[in-house]
């Protein structure tokens, strides 16, 4: 399978539209003012992933107690299509989020994932496999996974 990458979008909205005409389009609107960032997996026509990041984040104790000064960067959210799982699309999104993020010099990056680490035993192997680890948060129900930009770049292999 061939994704490819759009140009990162930066600012307010991120939109797609569904029409009749065109039903393969997914509609979703998105609203966080600027500095967020997003990228968009595409194959063919279809959108099958994205994900959302902020390149100016401040994750606070959990962080800078390991010895990465702020600014962070922190993965809202990243998905990809049940379809199009296991194919490395989502490798290939966080890989965007890594390579802006060593290129603007940011000391670490960090992803929560929405539900609790033991929801989704899939989730965790995605992770730890592009080189986050497990992040002590001091919060239940709070499971924080990160790394140094550049450890996630060595483990996640550039396109060919």
């Amino acid at each position: 399978m061939s994704a490819r990458l759009s140009l990162p979008i930066t600012g307010r909205w991120l939109t797609c539209s569904r029409s009749a005409a065109s039903p393969s389009r997914l509609t979703h609107s998105i609203c966080r003012p600027p500095p967020f960032t997003y990228w968009v997996a595409v194959h063919g026509t279809s959108l099958i992933g994205v994900v959302e990041a902020d390149m100016d984040h401040d994750y606070g104790d959990t962080v800078t107690q390991l010895g990465f000064a702020p600014p962070h960067a922190y993965v809202f959210a990243i998905a990809v299509s049940q379809a199009h799982r296991r194919r490395g699309v989502g490798r290939l999104l966080l890989r965007q989020v890594a390579t802006r993020a060593n290129a603007l010099g940011r000391s670490f990056l960090v992803l929560v994932p929405a539900y609790p680490q033991s929801a989704d035993t899939g989730r965790v192997t995605f992770f730890r496999r592009c080189g986050l680890s497990p992040l002590d948060s001091g919060y239940r129900d709070l499971y924080p996974y990160g790394a140094p930009p550049s450890e996630i770049l060595c483990r996640i292999p550039a396109p060919a």
